[in-house]
Parts: structure tokens; C-alpha cells; sequence
């Protein structure tokens, strides 16, 4: 009987592990992301060009390899700036600086090779940030030096929140279901009269 109640102590565990539900980590959302479609001039797919990101201040590179949609992904990139270059058989090859890339972006840059004529290289400076068509958020990274700069009397996390665009601040009271009697709401986009 003993020998039953210890086995069914060791499987109660191994049954409440197998039935919950996964956690995922959130880890990721320190990283950013860079993607996009190779294509040559007469629009078709690129496949198999060699895609180098290199992390501008640390020298780091990261590579990727697009598919035969000519699609890239370079994933689990640290914030900060980078040049991308691309190379075909060919093809000139493609380099863009000037790329900035922050917390939990998702950026594309979709490139199309010209043919190379006798060592030809193509640069591209960027001077447009860096769109993200599959999200519709607003949002806004508040770089170490502007926090570092402020001067926020008690250090609360929500003054850092008013530092971007269409954040209003205003006072409620009693009406919360917060302990103080008067709280402070913020409130983010454009505000209904």
C-alpha cells in the first residue's frame, strides 16, 4: 500500500505538468527584427542571395539566406544601428546603411538587385525610417540618455509615459478603485470631448 501512495505522489505532479498550459517566455520583445523580399529589376523572387546585417557600433554580423520567394528573415536582433548588404550572383551588390532598429521592431526592407556590370555596387542611405506594415500600434522608445536626463521628482514610471506624443495627464478622484482618493489618469491618442 505504501508503495501505491508514493507512486501516486511522484505521477499527481507529472499529471498537473502534462495538462497545463504552456508559458511562454517574453523575452523576445527586447529584440527586434529585420525581414524582407529580394526581387530582381523585372520584379521576379531572388532566391538563395546571401543577406548580411552588421551591427554598425560592435562589428557583429548576422546573417540569413532568402528563400525561393526571395523572402528574409534576420531575427533576435539587439537594438541599435546596422548596415544591411546583399549579394546574388550576377547581381551588384546592395548595401544600405543608416538602418536603426529598436526594442521589439519588426522592420522591412524589401530590395531589388540591379544586374552587375563590371563590379558595380549599389549603396543606399537611409533617410526614412523604417516601416512596419503588419502593426498599427503608436509607440515610441525613450532612449537611456532622455531618462537619465529628466527630472522627475520620486521617479515614477508613468512621468516616463508622458514623454511621448499624445499623452494627456489629468486627475480623477474617488472614482477609482485605487486606495488614493485622487489619482492620476493618462491617457494616450487623442483625447473625445
Amino acid at each position: 500500500m505504501r508503495k501505491h501512495a508514493s507512486l501516486f505522489l511522484i505521477l499527481i505532479p507529472i499529471a498537473f505538468a502534462a495538462v497545463a498550459p504552456p508559458s511562454y517566455s517574453q523575452a523576445t520583445t527586447a529584440f527586434a527584427q529585420l525581414n524582407g523580399t529580394v526581387r530582381d529589376a523585372s520584379g521576379g523572387f531572388v532566391a538563395k542571395a546571401s543577406i548580411a546585417l552588421r551591427e554598425v557600433d560592435t562589428n557583429r554580423e548576422y546573417t540569413a539566406v532568402s528563400n525561393e520567394t526571395g523572402f528574409y528573415v534576420v531575427p533576435n536582433l539587439p537594438p541599435g544601428r546596422y548596415e544591411l548588404s546583399i549579394e546574388y550572383k550576377g547581381f551588384a551588390k546592395y548595401t544600405q546603411t543608416g538602418i536603426v532598429l529598436s526594442v521589439g521592431q519588426a522592420a522591412t526592407i524589401d530590395v531589388t538587385l540591379k544586374i552587375a556590370s563590371g563590379g558595380e555596387k549599389v549603396v543606399v542611405t537611409m533617410e526614412t525610417p523604417v516601416i512596419e506594415p503588419t502593426r498599427t500600434e503608436v509607440s515610441q522608445v525613450i532612449a537611456t540618455q532622455q531618462i537619465e536626463s529628466l527630472p522627475i521628482s520620486g521617479r515614477l514610471f508613468t512621468d516616463f509615459a508622458l514623454l511621448s506624443p499624445g499623452v494627456a495627464t489629468g486627475r480623477t478622484s474617488l472614482q477609482s478603485t485605487f486606495t488614493d482618493p485622487a489619482t492620476t489618469r493618462i491617457s494616450f491618442g487623442p483625447s473625445a470631448t
